[in-house]
């Protein structure tokens, strides 16, 4: 299945326009237009038993938990980072060339999974091996979530720090971290990082376009706080308490599986720090989800893991609070943002489920966010196209 020319034309428009800061304004044009007419929505899944069933038919839900009791030996180093490989010979070496070049006086050790790659990247993993503070884990392909998961089983340090293997830390990224662990005994320590552009991928086709790219992002920084719950959503690049994986993992078979974070991990986390420097670098590239998700079945994969999630937090027992709430409203917005490239029956069936959720299960809350307003009102009063609408020109 591919996305259609109009949709591509659409998406590359849509990207101009935020680029642009004109977002807004197009935004408003569009309403103005559509109030004059509104696309019927008819023969559509109304209730939530026959969405699920549409979505199921067009996607399944992989089914898997994130509960899983680890029995975790006493730590001896003070950081432990995870790197999962598969196939990235061209990027591998100067993800772990910026890890082993750290410099401080705190322990760290590096638990490399190779899961299953077929190219050449085991031959660079092995020129890794001899290094005292260097593992390589070997094992068949079980996908992003299986290769983490296989790190954290074995994970010796106080604290976990995920690294993918196209994305590189800054020099100094884990001292700077690891100092203020020390200094607030926080759970999760966060800090700044930037997005770059792959020369060898996905801007490669035209001259100077990587550059371009790089120069106009903008370093996403976080202020100094000795207590914050202000954290980035990624799970990459940050300090993770060990103890905070105790009786969790990442849910196997699903895309979004970065949303464990937000959604399990960060709510369980006593005290949550940032240093206001830059730690981690993101790859940009064709290859990866965040690229090819708008057009794959898969991408009801963000709702599925929302609802798993969900469950699994009662079961363990999580507080929800008005702060999870609004991360519920966030989570929503990316899951309509996933699927609204897909054909309207599979947005329409994520949209009711949404709309049972806020306004059975969470009826009795509601956001001060004026962002975060607009998701709640569009799904509370029913309005599917304001919903899609409003998601395509706007980042939450």
């Amino acid at each position: 299945m591919s996305i259609s020319l109009n949709k591509r034309i659409e998406m590359t428009l849509l990207k101009i326009a935020k680029r642009l800061r004109l977002a807004e304004l197009c935004y408003h044009i569009k309403s103005f237009v559509c109030s004059f007419y509104k696309s019927p929505v008819k023969q559509l899944p109304n209730d939530v038993a026959s969405a699920l069933q549409l979505l199921h038919s067009y996607s399944a839900d992989p089914g898997y938990s994130c509960i899983h009791k680890h029995e975790f030996a006493a730590p001896d180093c003070d950081v432990e980072v995870i790197v999962p490989c598969y196939n990235v010979e061209r990027y591998v070496c100067q993800c772990l060339d910026s890890i082993i070049s750290q410099q401080t006086h705190y322990s760290f050790f590096i638990t490399i999974v190779n899961d299953g790659s077929t190219d050449s990247t085991r031959s660079h993993l092995a020129k890794y091996e001899h290094l005292t503070n260097v593992r390589v884990i070997d094992q068949s392909n079980t996908g992003l979530s299986g290769a983490r998961n296989a790190g954290i089983r074995q994970a010796h340090g106080r604290y976990l720090l995920f690294v993918d293997s196209d994305d590189v830390l800054v020099p100094g990224a884990i001292d700077s971290l690891m100092r203020m662990a020390e200094k607030t005994k926080a759970d999760i320590v966060d800090g700044g990082f930037r997005r770059f552009a792959d020369n060898e991928g996905d801007f490669s086709s035209i001259p100077g376009l990587a550059y371009i790219y790089d120069i106009i992002q903008h370093d996403n920084n976080l202020p100094q706080s000795e207590d914050t719950r202000q954290t980035n959503g990624f799970i990459c690049g940050k300090l993770i308490s060990r103890n905070l994986f105790n009786n969790v993992e990442f849910p196997l078979g699903y895309w979004f599986e970065d949303s464990i974070y937000c959604m399990i991990i960060e709510p369980m986390s006593r005290r949550n720090a940032s240093v206001a420097t830059q730690v981690f670098r993101y790859r940009m590239r064709r290859g990866s989800i965040s690229h090819i998700f708008t057009d794959k079945p898969k991408a009801i994969d963000n709702l599925y893991i929302t609802l798993r999630l969900l469950c699994d937090r009662e079961t363990l027992g999580i507080d929800f609070d008005q702060r999870q709430y609004d991360m519920m409203l966030r989570q929503m917005f990316m899951n309509t943002w996933c699927v609204m490239w897909l054909p309207k029956d599979v947005a329409y069936a994520v949209f009711v489920i949404q709309r049972e959720l806020i306004n059975e299960r969470l009826s009795n809350w509601h956001t001060d966010n004026i962002k975060l307003q607009h998701i709640e009102r569009f799904i509370r009063q029913n309005d599917f196209q304001g919903l899609i609408r409003w998601c395509k020109w706007h980042e939450c």
